[in-house]
């Protein structure tokens, strides 16, 4: 909810007024294999979440599922109420929480930095596209769209004696074509399902 210039329309939290309420929700977890540490979390760059415009407001942060409670996953308001500070005991693979936060930045986006031992990118947003939901569907699609796309391109551009000819060489290559878009099909699902949230901090879940 945003307010209006002209004051006809004011937007209130907890008694103050502030141009906008907007909330954001945000899954962290571990996506790498080995455990991280709190002490592989530089001191001075600790993982923390900005949100863009001009003088932003967190208005309020809130912890809503963490994975296990050993974990001392927290979320608090930093640096004046203009960020969210993330501290951690330990992070098991695919361990971390989900959190809501309510602030006055007019997008619902929200920059992360902050540096690991051992990870030279540092935080990172996964945005990822959304996958196929099994290696067999994206072999089949490869495997009939691709060779009649060929086909149709063999039949308007060749000559006709040559059309049985292109055929048997289509059929090869339809073969090695699927045989290829399986095995790429299977690893970019495993790798997808690496990255992606953890199903007990899925977003969708609310």
């Amino acid at each position: 909810m945003t307010a209006s210039p002209d004051k006809r329309i004011t937007v209130q939290y907890a008694g103050d007024d502030v141009p906008r309420v907007t909330r954001t929700r945000i899954a962290i977890w571990n996506a790498g294999r080995r455990p991280l540490n709190s002490s592989d979390i530089a001191d001075d760059y600790p993982i923390r979440f900005r949100f863009g415009g001009e003088q932003v407001r967190v208005l309020d942060v809130a912890t809503l599922r963490t994975s296990d409670e050993a974990n001392k996953f927290r979320a608090i308001r930093d640096d004046g109420n203009s960020a969210v500070l993330i501290s951690i005991d330990y992070l098991e693979h695919r361990q971390g929480g989900v959190i809501e936060v309510t602030h006055t930045s007019d997008g619902w986006g929200a920059t992360a930095s902050g540096k690991i031992k051992g990870v030279p990118r540092g935080i990172r947003e996964a945005r990822l596209p959304k996958p196929p939901s099994s290696p067999v569907q994206a072999f089949l699609a490869v495997i009939v769209i691709i060779p009649l796309f060929i086909v149709v391109v063999a039949l308007f551009e060749l000559p006709l004696l040559f059309i049985w000819d292109v055929l048997e060489n289509l059929l090869l290559q339809i073969v090695l074509t699927g045989i290829i878009a399986l095995i790429a099909a299977a690893l970019v699902v495993a790798v997808v399902q690496r990255y992606r949230e953890p199903r007990a901090l899925s977003l969708s879940d609310k």
